[in-house]
């Protein structure tokens, strides 16, 4: 799945805004997500994490003018991949708002 999500700030902004969005939602939802691996290089966050007994992984690529956000979705979470993903866009928008 990929998301790409505009902004109007820097792109140093861009990410700090969206590291801080990402520690909120694993302290948030510390009791749902676990096993969180995440590793910036430059502008890209490279994650995995756990959802109960599965797994993911993806990337957050900030750019000048967007935020691009690929998500790996487990087959049995197929059915929820328009719900995950307007819950995923909201966050982003909200926060880079």
């Amino acid at each position: 799945m990929k998301i790409e999500v505009p902004h109007r700030h820097t792109k140093e902004e861009a990410q700090q805004k969206i590291k801080d969005l990402l520690g909120g939602l694993k302290e948030k939802y510390s009791d749902k997500i676990n096993n969180i691996e995440e590793k910036w290089e430059g502008d890209t966050n490279n994650f995995t994490l756990g959802v109960g007994p599965f797994s993911t992984s993806g990337n957050i690529q900030v750019k000048d003018k967007q935020v691009d956000i690929e998500l790996s979705i487990p087959m049995f979470a197929g059915m929820f991949k328009d719900q995950i993903k307007k819950l995923i866009e909201e966050q982003a928008r909200q926060v880079l708002g």
